[in-house]
């Protein structure tokens, strides 16, 4: 039984890293996106003005 437990923490452990980790995915790909999107629209070229 106690076995068996261990099963569903790990389980759980590893859902919740796959579903971090396609968030983090996912947030990156809309960031780009939205930067190019931005870039396009004011007529910058893509990471002019980054540099801080």
């Amino acid at each position: 039984m106690e076995a068996s437990n261990w099963m569903y923490v790990i389980s759980a452990y590893v859902i919740t890293w796959v579903i971090l980790l396609g968030y983090l995915a996912y947030t990156h790909t809309a960031l780009r996106r939205s930067r190019a999107e931005y870039d396009r629209v004011t007529g910058r070229a893509p990471g002019e003005g980054d540099a801080v």
